[in-house]
């Protein structure tokens, strides 16, 4: 629809939810669309009703009337250029109180040119999830009367100042669970504060992640838990005042803030007395926390300080890179603290992995012992050995510390002969380990045994490995040459995700890959032995580099989901004769891709199947396909050709939306029984005349054929006698 709202919106009409949704070309000023759409008498403005109309300019002006806005009211109204709320206040008590109650989600989202202050006053209680994401809110206030705040509310809103006065409303709190990024990404946010009134006892799930902006910030005093990746990635925070009632601090809470200097102690310098467990990779990263300019060589002794405190669980890799703690560990497995069972000792991961080294120094270097103190990569007995769990886990730089102290890098391991197994993530994020060469006693892997380390280079022996764990080498984007899968049967999730490997030979044993497990990765050409019955979802999944794949010879029965989605490099693929299924978005964004043929085998293809395949012009085979899923080739730009199809008898929704270029579908279109919306949007290259069957046993859409050409003539056959 093209026009103006002046000239579109009467005014003798009542409009509810959707009515102008997406509606793109309709021009004017949002102030004018409100002053008809909205009537005095109206206390909501309906969900959806200016969703998507990004010709749409001006202020929206909130009126005192309206108690709620919409969910997606406003959402994608991308030239709107303000928001004003400054009438939605009426005076009780001498005191302005906001008429607005509730604003529902993604209600502004990406109004991306909108900018706005944001002083909401007590009286409203509600901002549903993403609903102000991208929209550029300089100053913010939160009124102490909300109940709840959604997840990624203010994502991305370029604040730079807020005023909180609630308490627990920001989404579902958790350690493990609840969503938050209530501020995700507010990278100029430098102000923050907490009114006296707030009553706040947790700090949500990544509230203030990446806002890199951010120097300083005093919590309430009633905080007790601090929840997961709550301050990840504020690389500029320094100090933050911590609450006197802090209990908790989660999982990655202040990881890479690679400027904070302070630690959770109180007034005196101790550690807070109610803090009794800090997280996995809690302070990972924070290569400055403790700087101490008291001391000669700037550090503070941590271990000294947790001795004394209440702390009974201390996280694998909590204070990896703090450079600046000190300290020994005199016991094996922790040290006694002063809680009030004297037996009881803070947990430190296995070989004191919570830190940089088995004994804390001032230095990022890690000692490679056991828990006797014998060198684990020496041991003179290897006999039925293994390399325990999380042993070397997050070491950034491995070392081997000899008797007379000296100390020699390492980069390369030659596991030693009569070493078993290898735990779970025992060399996981060691970035200095580049090479690993496995001896012919190893029997088994660990699940992400060599997860984000630095590996260029894996070797064992061929005969020796029988599958390859889950993630065991994920997120090794060095990682270019693995040997040895020879007699390898199955291929663990992730095993391959995200890693430099341009090649691999997968043998001539394998049955199984798992999900994902060379997605990512940098493979260019993959040939599947006739031996593998079984693909995992999304394996091949943006594996960017890849040009060709060969399942000819494959026991596969189903292509998985999203199996090759994104593959924007593939242009040849060769499938056998026993797939019946393609999954759902198997080759969706595969923009390589020009020509395909689908086995006579093949009798289902899954929704958004070949979606966005942009260069892809002829489909051939397809003779018995019985079923087109949902957008099945939407946005297929270059599709000129589908062969087959005659089996088809019915056209699902959007299935060839935008297939501008099709000319030729082998449909038997007299045999179709319905043809759902959108079906042949904008197809604007199909011509001639297309007969369909009678409307007692064929429904159509009314859109199914909007934006077809003009030569495009369809017919009816009649019902009988008419």
């Amino acid at each position: 629809i093209v026009g103006t709202v002046t000239n579109l919106i009467r005014t003798d009409i009542t409009y509810g939810q959707n009515v102008f949704s997406g509606c793109a070309k309709i021009t004017g000023n949002i102030g004018e669309a409100l002053s008809v759409l909205i009537k005095p008498t109206d206390t909501k403005i309906p969900d959806n009703l200016f969703s998507g109309m990004s010709g749409l300019t001006g202020t929206v002006v909130i009126p005192p009337n309206i108690e709620e806005i919409g969910e997606y009211a406003f959402y994608g109204c991308t030239n709107i250029t303000g928001l004003d709320i400054s009438q939605a206040v009426k005076t009780e008590s001498g005191k302005e109180v906001s008429t607005l109650k509730k604003i529902g989600l993604w209600a502004f989202t990406d109004c991306q040119s909108m900018v706005c202050e944001l002083d909401f006053k007590d009286g409203l209680e509600y901002i549903g999830s993403v609903a102000f994401r991208k929209v550029k809110i300089s100053n913010l206030a939160l009124p102490k009367t909300l109940n709840l705040v959604g997840s990624y509310c203010f994502e991305n809103s370029s604040m730079t100042k807020v005023i909180i006065n609630c308490g627990n409303v920001f989404s579902t709190p958790g350690l493990d669970g609840g969503v938050g990024y209530i501020f995700f990404q507010n990278k100029r946010l430098t102000d923050v504060s907490f009114s006296g009134d707030c009553s706040m006892t947790y700090i949500v799930r990544s509230m203030f992640r990446a806002c890199s902006a951010l120097k300083n910030i005093t919590l309430p005093s009633t905080v007790s838990s601090i929840d997961l990746d709550a301050f990840y990635d504020c690389s500029t925070l320094e100090k933050v005042s911590f609450s006197s009632e802090l209990i908790t601090i989660g999982n990655e809470a202040f990881r890479n803030c690679k400027l904070l200097i302070t630690l959770p102690l109180d007034n005196n310098g101790k550690i807070i007395s109610p803090l009794t467990t800090i997280g996995d990779t809690a302070f990972y990263g924070c290569t400055k926390l403790g700087y101490n300019d008291s001391t000669t060589n700037h550090t503070t002794d941590f271990i000294n300080l947790l001795s004394q405190s209440y702390v009974t669980k201390i996280g694998a890799n909590a204070f990896t890179g703090c450079e600046y703690l000190t300290g020994n560990i005199d016991e094996d497995e922790g040290l006694t603290n002063a809680s009030s069972t004297a037996t009881k000792k803070v947990f430190i991961s296995y070989s004191g992995s919570a830190f940089d080294s088995q004994y804390i120094t001032a230095g990022k270097t890690i000692i490679i012992v056991a828990a006797d103190g014998t060198e684990t990569l020496n041991l003179k007995d290897t006999t039925g050995k293994k390399i325990e769990a999380e042993e070397f886990r997050g070491k950034t730089t491995l070392i081997k510390k000899y008797a007379d102290n000296t100390t020699e890098p390492v980069t390369e391991i030659n596991i030693p002969e009569g070493i078993t197994s290898i735990g779970n993530y025992a060399f996981e994020n060691c970035v200095s380990l580049t090479k690993v060469v496995l001896p012919n006693s190893i029997q088994s892997l660990g699940t992400g045994v060599f997860q984000g380390s630095g590996l260029e280079k894996f070797e064992v022996e061929d005969r020796v490995l029988k599958s390859i764990p889950v993630r065991c080498f994920a997120g090794c984007a060095a990682l270019e040459e693995v040997s040895g899968l020879t007699e390898v049967t199955s291929i663990g999730n992730y095993a391959f995700f995200s890693t430099g490997l341009s090649s691999i030979d997968l043998g001539e044993k394998l049955t199984s890959l798992g999900v994902q497990a060379l997605a990512w990765s940098h493979v260019t050409s993959i040939v599947l032995p006739s031996t593998v019955s079984s693909l995992g979802d999304e394996c091949f999944k943006y594996a960017r580099q890849l040009t060709s794949i060969d399942l000819s010879t494959t026991q596969i029965s189903k292509l998985p989901s999203s199996a090759l989605l994104g593959c924007q490099s593939l242009s040849n693929i060769s499938l056998n004769n026993k797939i019946s299924e393609i999954g759902t978005s198997c080759f969706k964004e595969c923009t390589s891709l020009i020509n395909i043929t689908i086995p006579d085998s093949v009798t289902k293809i899954n929704n958004e199947a070949f979606m966005t395949c942009s260069s892809l012009v002829n489909v051939y085979g397809c003779r018995n396909v019985l079923d087109l899923g949902l957008y099945c080739f939407q946005s297929d730009s270059s599709l000129e050709k589908v062969e087959g199809l005659a089996k088809i008898t019915k056209i699902n929704n959007q299935t060839f939306y935008s297939c501008s270029s099709l000319k030729n579908l082998s449909l038997n279109w007299n045999s179709l029984t319905s043809i759902g919306n959108l079906a042949f949007c904008n197809c604007s290259s199909l011509t001639g005349t297309i007969t369909l069957p009678p409307i007692t046993s064929c429904t159509v859409a009314s859109d199914a054929f909007s934006g077809c050409s003009p030569d495009l003539i369809i017919t009816r056959t009649p019902t009988s006698g008419n």
